[in-house]
């Protein structure tokens, strides 16, 4: 994330996903690779503070951050689950 004037409204809507009830949600490990972060757990400090941030202003945190698993392919058509935030 070396230079923020590489990001605009299209960089974060190529990425955005809406559910069946038409609210708008980004994938916290797309949201890394889209914000050029090496290691997820790196962007995973990030999200923690915002959950800090959403909570000290008095929201519930279940109201803007959720949890969802996905089976990513680890090699050789092996899988297993990965914590994604949203």
């Amino acid at each position: 994330m070396d230079n923020i004037q590489n990001y605009n409204e299209h960089t974060f809507e190529s990425i955005k996903h809406v559910n069946k009830y038409g609210a708008e949600f980004w994938y916290a490990r797309e949201l890394a690779r889209m914000l050029e972060y090496k290691d997820y757990r790196n962007f995973l400090v990030v999200i923690y503070k915002a959950m800090d941030a959403c909570k000290n202003s008095n929201f519930d945190i279940e109201d803007h951050f959720g949890d969802v698993t996905n089976m990513i392919e680890i090699g050789k058509g092996a899988k297993r689950e990965v914590r994604i935030i949203c």
